[in-house]
């Protein structure tokens, strides 16, 4: 019995996590930190909270507690790209993007990570996740478009793209790409709703 409740509190841990992602969509942060403490307090290892946990500290720009959280996430997984992509996009903001200051820390971690694995789209798509939380929207773009380069099979990152250019007001760009992810994704609610919103300023 004892064993069987452990099992169910460590099961409970990715339920909050999942709770606080769906907040977090809807830029509701204080119910998604409550949702995070406690999946972190039933399982203090559990490495999709502390990955949202810095979602919401990159979204209100807390760059220095954003890297701090990163960098101990990275030690629970060391190679996990979600983790490494967040932590690329705090590098970004704290040191400016690699195009620009070529030995900075987003220069050698993007490094490291293309040179252990060429296709990581995973990782592309979180660093342009996190930028795009800072409202860092052209370079949010480049990001995913290196995603789906790197990674065609993601079905998130064309979605993600066509929502970034409704931001950025490209609105036949974002039709395009946003059709697309629909045709290969159509249970994706965010992209669904944004093609009827199209459909209404179009009509």
């Amino acid at each position: 019995a004892v064993s069987s409740a452990r099992v169910g509190r460590a099961l409970a841990a990715p339920v909050h996590a999942a709770r606080a992602a769906l907040a977090l969509q809807d830029f509701d942060l204080q119910t998604a930190r409550r949702s995070l403490d406690q999946a972190l307090a039933i399982d203090p290892q559990c490495l999709p909270a502390h990955q949202l946990r810095t979602d919401a500290l990159l979204a209100e720009l807390r760059m220095d507690e954003a890297i701090a959280a990163l960098e101990a996430a990275r030690r629970l997984n060391p190679v996990d790209e979600s983790t490494l992509g967040r932590l690329a996009a705090a590098y970004a903001a704290a040191d400016g993007l690699g195009d620009n200051v070529p030995d900075s820390r987003f220069a050698r971690l993007v490094g490291e990570v293309t040179g252990r694995n060429p296709q990581c789209g995973e990782f592309f798509g979180a660093l342009a996740d996190g930028l795009d939380r800072m409202r860092r929207y052209p370079d949010a773009a480049r990001h995913y478009r290196e995603a789906e380069r790197r990674m065609p099979q993601l079905l998130y990152t064309r979605g993600q793209l066509g929502l970034l250019q409704m931001r950025l007001g490209d609105e036949a760009e974002a039709r395009r790409l946003l059709d697309q992810s629909f045709r290969d994704d159509p249970f994706n609610v965010r992209v669904r709703n944004q093609l009827e919103v199209l459909d209404v300023l179009q009509a």
